[in-house]
């Protein structure tokens, strides 16, 4: 519905059978009309019209009303990438620390097994 009032309004202006400016809208058709065709056709005889200012003003404020729904729905994605990311970092961090760790502990289980080793061959 948009399109058709927004390329009518801007492409042409006026009715292109009564030269005469595009004020009106009718619901049912989704085409805008001049005086003269809402008045006097019968083509919209029982249909709703309604100014064609208010429809534009009304898509207007849908459309700023959606746009705010998605700001904040972005910002709640960028929120939940940011937590993501924190996690990943610390799961990152923990990984090297687990890994720092294993190596301490399998350097310590080398030197034991080596110290032991000596003092088997001392032995005998």
């Amino acid at each position: 519905m948009i399109e058709t009032i927004s390329s009518k309004k801007s492409s042409n202006e006026n009715c292109p059978e009564h030269k005469i400016p595009l004020l009106y809208y009718c619901i049912q058709c989704l085409e805008p009309l001049c005086s003269d065709c809402f008045m006097f056709g019968k083509k919209h005889k029982d249909h709703e019209i309604k100014h064609l200012d208010i429809i534009y003003k009304n898509h207007l404020e849908l459309i700023k009303n959606e746009t705010k729904d998605l700001q904040s729905k972005l910002d709640n994605l960028n929120n939940i990438l940011l937590n993501i990311e924190e996690k990943i970092s610390l799961i990152k961090h923990a990984k090297q620390e687990r890994s720092l760790e294993q190596d301490e502990l399998f350097d310590n289980l080398k030197k034991k097994y080596e110290n032991n080793n000596i003092f088997i061959d001392s032995i005998q």
